[in-house]
């Protein structure tokens, strides 16, 4: 061993003293410095690495905690090289962090590792950390290969060109991996996870960092929060596999009959389509793995006769000895001729897409299988035969099946969707083109951008309620009765075409919302077309004309989707507007002929549109969704009825089949992956033998009791006698999978995982046994598992109820964590703030920690769930005492002080009712408050400290004094942005009232603007489900009743209260009143939610100054008999 150390830091008295080299260090091959970039590593003086970086930003990226660039210039940091490790500490001082960069060479690799510790309780901040950056100039135009927990990916190769996006997060190549191989200029570094999150490998060399941070970046990112969190990564560089000696390989020979013909070329015509050409080069590749002899690829214009020894990769004069050009007529436009004949063979397809699958079925052919990205199936053999007699004719069942699953694209015959495709490194042109910026799902407001028309023409955008808002690209709607918006867009559609010339579909959808314009003139318009529909597609006819004009051949799309799914009374689509069939909101887990699907008229209106377009079936494209959005991976089955689904469009004999959202950890995506193109492709093939095949490759020993698994879960929900529908949005708690999963299902399931477990000898079998046990476990906890980390609304004396889990549900719970970690799943399930989910309702607490693993009582209940139950048992009485009560002889109101100060409970005695609707509260935000971000609803009574719903106030800690006489209790919280929100709630003694009086004050420095006090209750509904009369008070103190609308009212002119408003419930006899002084409001706001009801107050927006305030005072009566 040898070993160079040069530029040791010095320390003295506490301070550093600089050499004047950069820290290095030299050990065996490996050579390391500290540069202003940040770490550069050479092995055999070969750059792999060029540049590290770490920062810590505040939440939602709005400013930055730590800036860790150029450590060597960073006053507060501190260098020191020993023998054989550089590290060097920094400060974040305030946090009250701690970093630790430690670079430590050995003879066989370099080791990497991140130490953070925060000692301030902050709100945990997105984090990114490259803990190596690798240089283009050594790795662009080579190759890279995953090791996931699944399984190893094969190699891929890295484009030399830079990405053409130059926005954040370009371009992500892939994550979630445990290690990976980067190969290029003679050298294969490995980079492995060792602590600390999973890798992701990000192509950053269009982004123009500074310096050499625009390249490849192995990132590691996670939420920092108070605690220690460590990240490692060894790497370890070796000569290049493509560069060691080739072992000995057999020859690659055309069999037939006792005639045998070495293959000497792979020919492909000099004009073909580079994809073609790629073809090819994938086709010589796998060869080789094959065990053949490299067959050199040769471009030849078919001006000398062909020979015997010949493999053609795509059609051409050389080639056309074995086929007529007439036979590829009949078929669809990616169908393929497999043929091989006289010792020669040819693998051509009509198109170019159609080549690749044959080139992709002869590899089948060959033994090749392709179950996933993390397993393919190379049989190597000393040489390779290739047998005739071959004569394989094909085509798709769809022109275009398209969807983003496990396995590449071109591997499984799907077309190239919404994600990247290639062959061999080579992109595949995409079919459906995409908005600059958008996807193509809903493109609108990609094309013609909202917010410069606010500006410009507002009279472009939507009017939904009473304004012409902006909104969101992809939610953006429009004007569509305005011709000059149809111009506007028009014009944007042919630009679009003009840049981006090679797509077939070209998406002109509205956003992904229900309302339409509800102005004057599209109300008219509406009724005089027929309905949404018919202006919808007539809108869109005026654009597909003018395209079909200019650009024959392309299509324009547009969405059948929701509001508009029902087809149009008496606008027939253009011949050149396609339509996609959408239906979301039907049971996806029966087919569409089962009577719940048929009465919901999926068929009828699919048939419909089919009569009404001039294409009829080919008129029409369908987007499905056999999956979940929301609670991604729990037990969804919907893989038996889409495959009756694909069936029935087949024999319809409609255009494609589109597939939203299936990968990224959903249930049993593996599975669903691997059959559902086969199906696509052939929609006849027998489903349960692709089952079969798929199972016993993935599972291996394991594949008898996980087929068994996948048929008890997609045959009982098949026979479901239940009248609801399995929504892709709601998660397991609709109706449909409580009836589905009883406990005589989750003891089967759990059994026929227990003998999966059992059989599982090979490590990544039990990893993937454990990601579709991951879906279940997180299922039947959330239907039937005591949820631990809430405490319940009861209508018993103290108003609620905590319920300990069992010792076996621990046990799930302890396992479910375990998988969690192994996935490097975030502890957030849904995020959506309607249904925000978290593992916090499982496991009874919220990290304290962020990365949630590092959090103690994760760890404990990870280690031993047994000592975590007889733990929690202490706790629980504890809970209770997070809750201030006041009581009278009429009312009892619950107040939170942690979770906002909000009242959670106000019940009338004597009519043994609750007023204010109530949700369950999270274990977590009693202990110390929740984030402002994101929402959360937990109903009730809360506050918010600005015009925007669910602004700051509602979920922070509150501290509180409760009065001597124990009927006022006071609260007080200070908001980050200097804000001190005071409240004083306080119960009459002797009769039904409660009085609440809040302060904002500016307690900071500086000032805040547009400070606002808004009163959000929700009230419930009384006697059953009676909704209220809405009552405001008239200046001659009268009660006067107001209609009111579905969804939001705004009280103004005379319908603005004086003094009080009220919620009349005469059938339960009661009222409740709202008192207060007119002056202190601006706005009131009623809400109708149909089972709830808001009488919400605002204050005037002010911006205050140090010391200034505002106060909003006012009085709940609640009355009987009126």
């Amino acid at each position: 061993m040898r070993t160079v150390v040069t530029g040791i830091l010095l320390l003295a008295a506490g301070m550093a003293a600089w050499a004047a080299e950069e820290p290095k260090l030299t050990q065996g091959d490996y050579a390391i410095r500290l540069t202003p970039d940040g770490l550069e590593a050479t092995w055999k003086g070969v750059p792999f690495l060029c540049a590290s970086h770490f920062s810590i930003a505040k939440p939602e990226w709005k400013g930055t905690y730590y800036a860790g660039d150029n450590l060597l210039g960073r006053a507060s940091a501190k260098t020191t090289v020993t023998a054989d490790a550089i590290s060097v500490a920094d400060l974040a001082p305030d946090i009250g962090g701690q970093i630790v960069h430690e670079f430590r060479l050995d003879d066989n690799g370099l080791t990497v590792t991140l130490t953070l510790s925060i000692a301030g309780d902050i709100a945990p901040g997105p984090t990114e950390y490259t803990g190596g950056v690798l240089p283009g100039e050594t790795f662009a135009g080579g190759r890279y290969r995953t090791q996931g927990v699944l399984g190893q990916e094969d190699w891929r190769a890295l484009p030399l060109e830079k990405p053409k996006e130059t926005g954040p997060g370009t371009l992500h190549i892939c994550g979630n991996l445990n290690g990976l191989d980067v190969s290029g200029h003679g050298v294969t570094v490995h980079a492995e996870a060792i602590e600390g999150p999973s890798i992701q490998f990000y192509d950053m060399r269009s982004r123009g960092f500074a310096g050499k941070q625009s390249n490849y970046w192995l990132l590691y990112s996670f939420p920092a929060g108070k605690g220690e969190t460590r990240i490692a990564t060894r790497f370890t560089v070796q000569a290049d596999a493509a560069t060691a000696p080739v072992v000995t390989a057999g020859p690659v020979v055309l069999a037939e009959g006792d005639a045998k013909v070495p293959v000497t070329s792979i020919v492909v015509d000099p004009t073909a389509h580079p994809v073609e050409k790629a073809a090819a080069k994938e086709l010589q590749a796998y060869l080789v793995r094959l065990g053949g002899a490299e067959v050199p690829i040769v471009e030849a214009d078919g001006t000398t006769p062909a020979a015997p020894g010949t493999l053609f990769v795509g059609p051409g004069k050389a080639a056309g000895a074995l086929y007529q050009a007439a036979e590829f007529e009949p078929l669809g436009p990616d169908g393929f001729i497999l043929r091989a004949k006289g010792g020669m063979l040819v693998a051509a397809g009509k198109n170019h897409r159609g080549t690749v699958y044959a080139v992709y079925r002869l590899l089948e052919r060959l033994g090749c299988r392709f179950y996933a990205r993390e397993l393919e199936v190379v049989p190597t053999t000393a040489g390779v035969t290739i047998s005739a007699p071959l004569d394989v004719v094909d085509s798709a069942g769809f022109e275009w099946r398209a969807m983003l699953g496990t396995i590449p694209t071109m591997k499984c015959s799907l077309s190239p969707g919404e994600w990247e495709a290639s062959v061999a490194g080579v992109d595949v042109p995409k079919m459906m083109a995409f908005p600059k910026g958008g996807f193509w799902h809903h493109t609108m407001g990609f094309l013609l951008p909202a917010k410069p028309l606010a500006e410009t023409h507002p009279e472009y955008l939507a009017l939904v309620g009473k304004d012409r808002k902006v909104d969101e690209p992809a939610v953006q709607q429009y004007c569509l009765s305005n011709p000059e918006l149809l111009q506007a867009m028009t014009g944007k559609v042919l630009d679009w075409i003009a840049s981006d010339p090679d797509k077939l579909y070209y998406p002109v959808h509205y956003g992904d919302v229900v309302k339409f314009c509800e102005c004057d003139k599209c109300k008219a318009m509406y009724e005089e077309k027929g309905s949404v529909t018919d202006t919808v597609i007539w809108f869109d006819n005026q654009i597909a004309k003018v395209v079909g004009e200019k650009y024959p051949g392309k299509f324009v799309t547009i969405l059948a989707y929701h509001s508009t799914r029902t087809p149009p009374k008496n606008v027939k689509p253009e011949p050149n507007l396609l339509i996609i069939f959408c239906a979301i909101v039907e049971c996806q887990a029966r087919p569409w002929s089962h009577p719940v699907n048929m009465k919901l008229n999926v068929c009828k209106d699919l048939e419909e549109w089919i009569r009404l377009h001039p294409l009829g079936p080919k008129g029409i494209m369908t987007f499905d969704y056999p999956t979940t959005y929301h609670y991604a991976g729990y037990t969804y089955p919907a893989l038996y009825a889409f495959v009756d689904n694909i069936r029935y469009y087949h024999k319809l004999g409609l255009r494609g089949v589109y597939v939203c959202g299936l990968g990224s950890w959903k249930h049993l995506e593996h599975v669903y992956s691997y059959v559902i193109p086969r199906i696509m492709w052939q929609p006849d093939q027998d489903m349960g033998a692709l089952i079969d095949e798929f199972c016993n490759a993935w599972y291996g020993s394991a594949a008898k009791p996980m087929r068994d698994y996948v048929e008890l879960l997609h045959r009982s929900a098949m026979e479901s006698p239940c009248e609801g529908v399995a929504d892709c949005h709601k998660g397991p708690g609709q109706k449909f999978f409580r009836d589905l999963y009883t406990p005589e299902f989750v003891a089967k399931a759990y059994a026929l995982f227990a003998q999966a477990e059992a059989q599982a000898t090979d490590p990544l079998v039990r990893n993937r046994i454990a990601k579709d046990k991951w879906g279940f476990l997180v299922t039947d906890l959330f239907l039937n598992g005591t949820k631990s980390g809430e405490i319940l609304p009861a209508s018993n004396a103290v108003g609620f109820e905590s319920k300990l889990p069992t010792l076996e549900e621990y046990r799930k719970v302890s396992e479910l964590l375990r998988i969690n970690r192994l996935f490097n799943r975030p502890w957030l399930v849904n995020s959506h703030q309607w249904n925000r989910f978290s593992l916090g309702s499982l496991v009874g607490f919220e990290p304290e920690r962020e990365p949630w693993w590092t959090s103690p009582r994760v760890q404990e209940l990870m280690a031993s769930p047994d000592a975590a139950f007889r733990k929690a048992q202490d706790m629980d009485r504890e809970k209770q005492q997070r809750f201030v009560t006041l009581e009278n002889d009429d009312l009892q109101v619950i107040v939170v002080p942690t979770l906002g100060g909000r009242i959670w409970r106000l019940y009338h005695k004597g009519l043994k009712s609750e007023l204010l609707r109530r949700a369950a509260l999270p274990i977590g935000g009693l202990e110390r408050g929740l984030p402002s971000t994101p929402y959360v609803g937990l109903s009730g009574y809360e506050e918010y400290t600005a015009k925007k719903f669910g602004s700051a106030g509602w979920g922070q800690a509150f501290q509180s004094q409760l009065a001597a006489d124990g009927n006022a209790i006071t609260l007080t919280a200070t908001f980050p942005n200097g804000l001190k929100l005071t409240r004083v709630v306080a119960l009459a003694p002797d009769k039904p009232e409660l009085t609440i009086d809040s302060r904002l004050e500016n307690a900071g420095a500086q000032p805040v603007k547009d400070a606002v006090l808004r009163v959000h209750p929700e009230f419930l509904p009384q006697a059953g489900d009676e909704k209220p009369e809405l009552q405001t008070r008239t200046t001659d103190g009268k009660w006067k009743t107001i209609p009111y609308e579905a969804g939001d009212n705004f009280l103004v002119g005379d319908k603005r209260p004086q003094g009080a408003w009220a919620l009349r419930f005469p059938k339960a006899g009661l009222r409740i009143a709202d008192e207060l002084d007119s002056a202190q409001i601006d706005t009131w706001y009623f809400y109708n939610g149909n089972t709830f009801f808001n009488l919400e107050l605002f204050s005037p927006a002010r911006d205050l100054a140090p010391g200034e305030s505002i106060g909003l005072k006012h009085r709940y009566v609640v009355s009987r008999g009126e």
